[in-house]
């Protein structure tokens, strides 16, 4: 693996319920699934996700060992959960795409003003938002797949 895209969803229990959360420092805390997208030796697109974790932390083992360069949106939530939950596995931090992103046009802003009149232009950080605004239109509803496997 030359490069691997990462993302957690996170939860914490709360009243013997699993709730979302992304306060990693409770103790109650937890990752609930691992995605990490890469590239093979053709440079075609691999996937995996797992909710299981013991692949969840096989994987980040395997990211670590190998020193794989990680990309990742929001890294300093991504850190956040590594270093209080995986503190065994240093990860070889390499893009952090909402920072990219705020430091090209600052969540939307262009001169000073938010351009909005773009069809499917999204102010923000939040990876919709940045991704209406680089990503090439077949991949900016990029969640449209899963949301409909859901339903």
């Amino acid at each position: 693996m030359k490069y691997a895209a990462i993302d957690f969803e996170t939860g914490e229990t709360k009243n013997k319920e699993f709730v979302a959360s992304v306060n990693y420092y409770k103790h109650t805390f937890k990752p609930w699934s691992l995605a990490i997208t890469w590239r093979d030796s053709d440079h075609k697109l691999c996937r995996a996700f797992t909710t299981n974790p013991r692949e969840i932390r096989d994987w980040l083992t395997d990211l670590s060992k190998n020193n794989v360069p990680v990309i990742t949106h929001n890294q300093a939530f991504e850190y956040g959960v590594m270093i209080n939950q995986f503190p065994d596995c240093q990860l070889n931090w390499h893009a952090d795409t909402m920072r990219l992103a705020m430091q090209a046009d600052g969540g939307g802003k262009y001169g000073g003003k938010y351009q909005t009149d773009d069809e499917g232009y999204r102010i923000g950080l939040k990876l919709e938002d940045c991704s209406s605004r680089y990503l090439s239109s077949e991949n900016k509803e990029h969640k449209a797949v899963a949301h409909e496997y859901l339903k």
